[in-house]
């Protein structure tokens, strides 16, 4: 399906938009909205025999279901995003703007997803398999639970690069960003900035066993009403941060910039800054050891 572009060819759903099923599906060109899905996927639901989604060029917005208000897939296909806005969509479950929870990987490039709320997980996007993201902004998205910006969970590899996570805010735990499971994470030339967390971790929460690396990198200005202003480990996680700067990051309890809330799990700290973080009980900049 290739449109006109996005300001010249809207597709109002009444219930859901599209409903994919099988084989590769291309769409380009085009605005998805007014889906109103009481199951999964307002605007688009990937289903039956593990269909795979190319989106380009395109705005998805406006629309509402249980889980992946705008896009929702369960299946083993993949879902791309290029050039694409996902904005002002809604779940009362998880993944306000994507829900990406089967086995397939998710692939956003040069995307915003921004203003999406979720009732649980991730307000812009929740990821469960491999996920490749490049070059997007991900701003005002909200969860009443965890990851406003991001929830993700599984065991495959989790890499974002150049991109923007900004103004998130969730009632819980990871105001941008939430990682639990074993992902294998990268995180490369971003930045985490202005995000809220209710409780742990206002830039990011790591738990788990999470591995990886955090390079090149600024989080600064984000807030947790507990711990981690800007980075809360949690379980076994051990990610190294490497060429990145912590500063101006606030926690209501224990460190400011990174808190160890539990478990065995630790931070490896090369050639990074931490600096100017405030905490209201102990350990302005870390509370716990850094490795």
């Amino acid at each position: 399906i290739i449109g006109p572009g996005a300001s010249d060819l809207t597709l109002q759903g009444g219930s859901r938009a599209f409903p994919l099923r099988s084989g590769t599906i291309n769409i380009s060109g085009l605005t998805i909205t007014g889906g109103n899905e009481t199951g999964n996927g307002g605007g688009i639901l990937l289903m039956g025999t593990s269909p795979s989604l190319n989106l380009a060029d395109s705005v998805v917005t406006g629309n509402s279901a249980k889980e992946g208000g705008g896009i929702s897939t369960r299946t083993s296909g993949s879902l791309t995003i290029v050039d694409s806005i996902i904005s002002d969509n809604t779940a009362t479950e998880n993944g306000g703007g994507i829900a990406s929870t089967g086995s397939g990987d998710l692939t956003i490039i040069d995307s915003v997803v921004t203003g999406n709320d979720s009732g649980q997980w991730g307000g812009g996007i929740r990821s469960a398999g491999a996920v490749t993201i490049t070059g997007i902004t991900l701003n005002g998205n909200t969860a009443v639970n965890d990851g406003a910006g991001i929830s993700s969970i599984g065991t495959d590899s989790w890499a974002l690069d150049d991109s923007t996570v900004d103004g998130n805010e969730a009632g819980r735990d990871g105001g941008g960003l939430h990682f639990i499971g074993t992902i294998d994470l990268a995180i490369t030339d971003t930045t985490i900035s202005a995000n809220i967390a209710d409780n742990n971790g206002g830039g990011l929460y790591v738990g788990g066993t999470i591995s990886g690396l955090i390079v090149n990198s600024t989080v600064s200005g984000n807030i947790a009403g507990v711990n981690g202003g800007g980075l809360s480990l949690d379980g076994s996680a051990d990610p190294t941060m490497m060429n990145t700067t912590v500063a101006n990051n606030q926690a209501g309890g224990d460190g400011g910039r990174i808190a160890n809330t539990g478990g065995s799990s630790s931070v490896g700290l090369a050639n990074t800054l931490v600096a100017a973080n405030l905490a209201s009980s102990s350990g302005p900049d870390c509370i716990g050891s850094p490795d």
